[in-house]
């Protein structure tokens, strides 16, 4: 049983599995962060957000419409299918639950196969509210919280096939609640890199804000899983991230050896260790040749005509 939840929340949820029984709609379930944090030994405050399914597709999203109805709560969608709703500084958000196209045709029920196609072990607890007990579909999500590992609930190819971004939560979540990313990740991230750069260029705002607040929580631990990963210098190099790799002498670890010659040469035409050898500050020598015009003076010191070239 979660001891700590707020009782105006609890309240709630018990109108919540009452509605739900009213409407023959199967057992109300807390999923997600939650039901994770009661297992790491977070406190869960009086303005949770706090995920809701019915592991039944669509309905539970129809519970959610009929929760703010009956209530004249305020809510809002999230996308097409998911609604949030509104109460006393708390939420719930009800997730239809999408079902991974590699265990789609398993011969499973609707929970099993929500439940599993969700992204990693710790966030697929299920916290059965009417009977006040926790169900790990998995087998590994209690377990995985006290030992405080990420690793998907299918294998990385089928747990990221459909959302390479996942990656990224990862990074999130071992950041926040100082976790270690399991091994088959990391591997399965050097395998495809190519696919998680292209990944990291179509959802370039969502990896800024992710990694941002990563290394809000924990920067060493964040710049550590991305050079474990390879995908360090993919990272735009903007906000937080830009900072702490300045701060932590890491820029040369993101740029390559070509990418510090453009740097040094956006026009072209010298490699960037040949401009000592061509500028020397404040002498005639600081200006480049135009052509065929420098001379020798007396002391042997080749100097450059100042003129312009000619423009056409």
């Amino acid at each position: 049983m979660i001891s700590d939840i707020p009782k105006n929340i609890i309240l709630e949820l018990d109108s919540l599995a009452e509605l739900s029984r009213e409407l023959d709609f199967s057992k109300v379930y807390l999923v997600g962060g939650v039901v994770r944090d009661h297992f790491l030994g977070l406190k869960i405050s009086e303005d949770s957000d706090l995920d809701i399914t019915i592991n039944d597709g669509f309905k539970s999203t129809l519970l959610g419409l009929s929760f703010a109805y009956k209530n004249n709560y305020n809510m809002k969608y999230i996308n097409s299918q998911d609604i949030k709703v509104f109460f006393n500084g708390s939420s719930f958000d009800f997730s239809t639950g999408n079902v991974s196209e590699s265990i789609k045709n398993l011969d499973k029920s609707k929970m099993y196969k929500e439940t599993l196609s969700r992204d990693f072990t710790i966030n697929s607890l299920l916290y059965d509210i009417e009977d006040r007990r926790f169900v790990d579909v998995s087998g590994k999500g209690i377990k995985d919280c006290i030992n405080k590992v990420i690793r998907t609930n299918l294998s990385p190819e089928e747990a990221f096939s459909e959302d390479k971004g996942r990656i990224i939560r990862a990074i999130y979540f071992a950041s926040k609640y100082n976790l270690e990313i399991s091994k088959d990740i990391i591997d399965y991230v050097r395998k495809n890199y190519n696919d998680i750069k292209i990944m990291i260029n179509k959802k370039r705002n969502f990896i800024i804000s992710k990694i941002n607040e990563a290394i809000m929580f924990d920067s060493d631990k964040t710049l550590d899983i991305l050079q474990e990963m390879r995908i360090l210098k993919d990272i735009p190099l903007v906000g937080n991230f830009k900072n702490i790799l300045i701060k932590n002498k890491l820029i040369s670890d993101y740029y390559s050896e070509d990418m510090v010659n453009e740097a040094f040469d956006p026009i072209g035409g010298f490699v960037g260790n040949e401009y000592p050898s061509i500028f020397y500050g404040n002498s005639q020598q600081s200006v480049p040749p135009y052509g065929d015009n420098s001379v020798q003076d007396d002391n042997h010191v080749r100097v450059y005509d100042r003129q312009l070239p000619h423009l056409t």
